[in-house]
């Protein structure tokens, strides 16, 4: 039989067997077996044991998502670039001298094989006087009994590739290579009530009260936690660190996070409702890489930044390009990296707690106008909600006007909308055209009320309404009213609660006052305006009380400006004492009623002449 090229010495070049080549007398499992004979086809049954130690190594280290990835990669380079040399042998390539890839993580797992035969000591005073002048320090040390091996964690990705270049280098006391494999991953950590009391101790001597600062600068290397995985990158680590300030500093002013490998900041969103005071944070030396990552600190009064270290500065070709989009994010900076920055020139608001006015639900610009809009817009919804809208009709100027417009949401049901509304609308941000337009803006009083009735019945609630008089004199009234009203359907059995808004411009006409102008915008009710609507628990009252409790009434005038307004109303109107008196009492000393009413009175000739006898 043909022996293969390249012989048995190739065969399998990444397995592990060759491991224990070197270190076949350190145990009894060398064992002799007869050779197995086999007539499958499959012509790299090795390929199947490497695969299946890559997922092991995979599913062993949740944290590391690079160790399959990058074994793999470097098996496919090694398959591309043999792929047109089948006749050639396949070079025993060792995995140690493989490339370490970087790890976004920052931390590497050392494994020494055999580790577990030799004290900590021999091992890395080995390792320590091979990469002089090189310092490190070897994190978490512990020994595996069950694979025989010594591991460990460094920090930083230089040191973890210098220590993987003295793989099979270094001689160990009984004569052997130590055998070094790296490989990217984060020790593992569990949160518990023990480790938050160990974090707190620790940061107890990191504490300043006079400033009311805390320096966790380096955390993970804290002498008191040397023997636990406290890294600030680690969500469940910086919140347990943040609930440790909230519970115990709540007023801090500084924290200095250097030197932490942080990257991702949204666990740290809930300094800004529970830390009012912190206005210093330095994060130099981190691994920040977009300056948008910071807008979870915009809302807290930060004056200082320490930045330095970040690779998102290395894209800021000019340093006054980083100080501007820095400000701009945070506009009361004073302070950054260390240098003083100019204030900014604005108009900021002082931000003193201000005592705002209390919250009405109606206004009135003119407290004398409120029992004409209370009988008013009763006798007016009493009318709509009807069963005979042309009612109306007396209601209405003779050239009256009047345009609906109202918002169909895409989220309701096709019976929820507001068809009724939407077709006669005249909602300027969905054009159709002038004629539109035109025909959608209704003009006199028969017209609008003629559209008013064809709209779907209705029951208001007057106790959602609220109502703001914004103008109020004898020639003319402005008032805006809104609130929730119920729509039958067209089957008159389905209900659904609408909102309204109706602005109206009313006139004096014939002794009275009508409509002259009106605009009239619809919504659907939100489920918390439907949840509040027709509340039965509310016993009726009056549609003028919600004006009572919110509109202070204006003082009678005392004898001397009574006097003062009579003797004003009788040069004004030339009428007598007598009768300026009675028109100013039956105004409720409103002057300018008082002024409107003798005015209309007169056009009409229905006042008497004595009333001009002097």
């Amino acid at each position: 039989m043909m022996h293969r090229r390249g012989g048995n010495k190739f065969r399998g070049g990444n397995s592990n067997y060759r491991f224990h080549d070197d270190h076949d007398n350190r145990t009894n499992n060398f064992i002799k077996t007869s050779r197995r004979v086999s007539f499958k086809t499959t012509k790299n049954n090795n390929a199947k044991s490497l695969s299946d130690m890559k997922i092991k190594a995979f599913l062993d280290d949740e944290d590391m998502g690079n160790d399959l990835a990058q074994n793999t990669s470097n098996d496919m380079k090694k398959k591309g670039r043999f792929r047109n040399r089948k006749g050639s042998p396949v070079p025993n390539r060792r995995i140690g001298g493989m490339n370490l890839i970087q790890n976004h993580a920052g931390w590497y797992l050392v494994t020494i094989h055999h580790g577990s035969k030799y004290e900590k000591d021999v091992l890395l005073k080995l390792l320590m006087n091979a990469l002089l002048p090189t310092v490190f320090n070897a994190h978490y040390y512990k020994i595996d009994t069950e694979n025989s091996c010594a591991q460990f964690y460094v920090d930083d990705y230089d040191i973890a590739a210098k220590i993987l270049t003295q793989d099979k280098k270094l001689n160990l006391p009984d004569g052997f290579k130590m055998i070094i494999r790296v490989r990217g991953s984060v020790p593992h950590v569990k949160v518990d009530e023990t480790l938050k009391e160990r974090m707190k101790l620790a940061m107890v001597k990191r504490y300043n009260p006079q400033t009311k600062a805390l320096d966790l600068t380096k955390f993970h290397a804290d002498q008191d936690l040397s023997d636990v995985f406290c890294a600030l990158f680690r969500p469940q680590i910086m919140s347990a660190v943040i609930s440790i300030i909230v519970e115990n500093i709540p007023d801090l002013e500084a924290l200095n996070l250097n030197e932490n490998k942080l990257n991702m900041f949204d666990h740290l969103k809930i300094l800004s409702s529970k830390l009012h005071h912190l206005k210093i944070i330095y994060l130099a030396n981190n691994r920040i890489g977009s300056l948008s990552s910071l807008e979870v600190f915009k809302h807290l009064p930060i004056v200082e930044f320490y930045l330095e270290g970040n690779p998102f500065k290395k894209r800021f070709a000019k340093n006054g390009d980083y100080v501007s989009e820095v400000k701009k994010k945070f506009p009361k900076l004073l302070k950054l990296d260390g240098v003083e920055l100019s204030p900014t020139i604005g108009f900021d608001v002082s931000e003193e707690k201000k005592d705002f006015p209390i919250w009405k639900q109606s206004f009135m610009v003119n407290s004398s106008g409120q029992d004409f809009v209370a009988k008013f817009l009763e006798q007016y919804f009493a009318i709509y909600d009807s069963e005979n809208r042309q009612q109306l009709l007396e209601a209405y100027h003779e050239n009256a006007m009047l345009s609906i417009t109202s918002t169909n949401n895409q989220h309701y049901t096709y019976e929820e909308r507001l068809h009724a509304y939407w077709k006669v609308g005249r909602n300027l941000i969905h054009p159709k055209g002038y004629e539109h337009r035109f025909a959608s803006l209704k003009r006199g009083k028969l017209v609008v009320v003629a559209m008013l009735s064809d709209l779907p019945p209705t029951k208001h609630d007057p106790q959602s309404f609220a109502v703001d008089l914004t103008f109020y004199t004898p020639q003319m009234i402005v008032m805006t009213v809104t609130g929730l009203f119920k729509e039958k359907n067209s089957d008159n059995r389905t209900e659904f609660v609408r909102t309204f808004q109706k602005t109206l411009v009313i006139v004096p006409n014939n002794g009275g006052f009508c409509i002259r102008n009106e605009l009239l915008h619809i919504n659907n009710a939100s489920p918390a305006q439907i949840r509040n609507a027709f509340n039965s628990t509310i016993d009726p009252q009056p549609l003028n009380s919600s004006f009572q409790s919110t509109i202070v009434q204006q003082p009678q005038p005392d004898e001397s400006n009574k006097l003062k307004m009579i003797e004003m109303m009788s040069h004004q109107s030339n009428m007598n004492v007598e009768w300026s008196r009675k028109c100013l009492e039956e105004t409720q000393w409103d002057f300018n009623r008082a002024l409107y009413v003798f005015q209309e009175l007169f056009k009409e000739s229905k006042i008497p002449q004595e009333a001009f006898l002097k």
